[in-house]
């Protein structure tokens, strides 16, 4: 299902329900290489939802986690203040407004062409870690990305995913002013009619997730497992007191 089928379903306002086992894909930042889904999205008429980072799709601009050596480098920047991680980038040579020779994002073209199958939400504008932002760079990440998406791609943007998955209740107060619906988090697990649309979760899955992964992880069985294999590594927790 959409996750704007997940919002009606939701709402005390429709008759429409749930139904059983119901899935929402989702891919986030606006990556080039999601193009190449369009025939597969079109052929299965598979419902997803790609947040889009306004300031970077349709332009040369970079990722900045992409201008980065390792995994360890990105997230020490990520733990950084925002104004901070900007200046570490800046000596690196990286810059948000920067454009360069190669293109990582979906162009204009391919959003326009997309869009007829694909829900495009907002990733916010260049991708900053919400909380580590000062609350004039927040606010208008948030409100920016929405009204940018929708004059320059005629969206119709109701959704933000944090970037990073990272938030906290001065984000979701972001969020509720600037008009947004609902909010997705990073958080594992799963969403039923009672859970905060402003707090949704989602299961990660890694680019190079094989079938057994995707089915153990969308099951539920991934979630059981890790509690399961906690319990046993901390057996103490189970003796009486």
């Amino acid at each position: 299902m959409s996750l704007s089928d997940f919002l009606a379903a939701r709402s005390s306002q429709t008759t429409q329900r749930l139904p059983p086992k119901a899935l929402i894909i989702t891919f986030d930042d606006g990556h080039r290489s999601n193009y190449a889904l369009t025939s597969v999205i079109q052929r299965h008429r598979i419902p997803i939802t790609i947040f889009l980072c306004s300031g970077i799709v349709g332009t040369h601009r970079h990722y900045w986690w992409l201008h980065t050596n390792d995994s360890g480098e990105r997230q020490a920047l990520k733990a950084l203040p925002d104004a901070q991680r900007v200046q570490t980038l800046l000596r690196k040579g990286h810059a948000d407004g920067r454009e360069y020779e190669t293109r990582q994002s979906l162009s204009r073209d391919e959003i326009e062409e997309m869009k007829s199958a694909v829900d495009f939400q907002s990733h916010t504008v260049f991708h900053p870690i919400l909380p580590a932002c000062s609350t004039e760079r927040a606010r208008w990440e948030v409100v920016e990305s929405k009204e940018a998406l929708e004059r320059e791609h005629g969206l119709k943007i109701y959704a933000l995913a944090y970037p990073n998955g990272d938030y906290s209740d001065r984000e979701i107060g972001l969020l509720q002013n600037a008009g947004y619906t609902c909010g997705l988090t990073s958080d594992a697990g799963f969403n039923d009619s009672e859970t905060d649309p402003f707090r949704l979760r989602r299961v990660a899955l890694p680019d190079d997730a094989g079938v057994n992964e995707v089915i153990v992880k969308t099951s539920g069985l991934w979630t059981f497992l890790k509690a399961f294999g906690s319990r046993s590594t901390n057996p103490r927790r189970h003796l009486p007191s």
